[in-house]
């Protein structure tokens, strides 16, 4: 697993706090790394360690050495080096496998309906409201259901064309004069074909 966090990331709890890895643990930073704690820090690698506590520092390996290019200053009421002692061994982290998966709960059971059957669902408002010939707006005109479907509107450009279709089909007018001549040719076939 890798996680690559832009940001700050803080972790904090209330009780121990344990890692343990069967390789390494690389800590690196760009400029600063602190360790602190209240009452003892120890670094170990078998038997060598440095414990730095609320006695003193103590340092001990098979060998230890120092040097430096400049001037070594060892300053201090208590510094103890190959004194003895030993330092605290580190934890291990416990770990934890992922809690088992619970049981899939049963699907609901599917709607069914035999047909011309009601049913129980509720109508959308779209589906509540019925449209009748007369409850529909064309264009900005609506037929006055009280006179049979004749306009009570006042004529304008948007709606002269759909006053113009409702007033032909209540006088069974013919739209244009193709239309009539196609209405007379009709009869005189009618009408020939009848005598």
């Amino acid at each position: 697993m890798s996680i690559d966090v832009v940001g700050d990331i803080q972790e904090k709890t209330g009780g121990n706090y344990a890692m343990d890895a069967s390789s390494a643990i690389h800590i690196k930073a760009g400029q600063t790394v602190v360790i602190e704690a209240s009452s003892q820090l120890t670094i170990k690698v078998g038997g060598n360690f440095v414990t730095i506590g609320s006695a003193g520092v103590s340092i001990k390996g098979a060998s230890v050495a120092i040097k430096a290019d400049g001037i070594v200053s060892i300053d201090g009421s208590m510094v103890n080096i190959n004194c003895g002692g030993s330092g605290a061994s580190a934890g291990s982290g416990a770990g934890s496998s992922p809690g088992a998966p619970t049981d899939p709960t049963a699907p609901l059971e599917a709607a069914t309906a035999d047909p011309g059957e009601l049913s129980d669902a509720a109508a959308t408002p779209e589906q509540k409201e019925a449209k009748t010939p007369d409850s529909v707006t064309v264009g900005g005109y609506e037929p006055d259901s009280s006179s049979g479907g004749s306009s009570s509107s006042s004529s304008s450009a948007g709606n002269s064309q759909a006053e113009a279709l409702n007033e032909a089909a209540e006088s069974a007018a013919p739209f244009c004069e193709r239309c009539e001549e196609a209405r007379r040719e009709q009869e005189q076939q009618q009408a020939g074909g009848t005598s």
